[in-house]
């Protein structure tokens, strides 16, 4: 039994600002970002602990880490290209499991601050109709 909820109407994807930025860069899509995150919901993904995730994406040439941040909340934190690096570094490791326990923590009032700041950019995956850039 997975511990995480399914996607559904009320489920939300959130990029960081750098991960949209090398996104874009790259020419991955924000459908493609929804559908991996619909995976890591269904628990197609590589289990890296603390609610955080390893999927592969834009054609396996990069990865993507993803917080799955309760609440049916996910978040892409760090985007990577197969070629530039082969796996995360001890100590990324363990940064991303604590910046997964703090997104955990956060209140609703307290996403939405980081939305506004613009240290994060929500993707509507309810209401794509055609594929766009993050």
């Amino acid at each position: 039994m997975l511990p995480y909820v399914l996607m559904n109407a009320c489920t939300q994807v959130f990029v960081t600002t750098w991960c949209a930025v090398r996104a874009r860069r790259v020419g991955i899509r924000s459908t493609e970002l929804c559908r991996l995150a619909r995976e890591c919901a269904s628990g197609l993904s590589v289990r890296l602990g603390a609610r955080l995730f390893k999927k592969r994406l834009h054609g396996n040439q990069h990865r993507a880490i993803i917080v799955g941040a309760g609440g049916g909340r996910w978040v892409y934190v760090f985007l990577f290209a197969k070629h530039d690096q082969a796996d995360l570094t001890t100590p990324e490791l363990v940064a991303f499991r604590k910046l997964s326990k703090h997104y955990a923590r956060l209140s609703t009032t307290q996403w939405a601050a980081l939305v506004d700041a613009g240290d994060l950019r929500e993707i509507d995956c309810g209401r794509q109709v055609q594929e766009h850039r993050v």
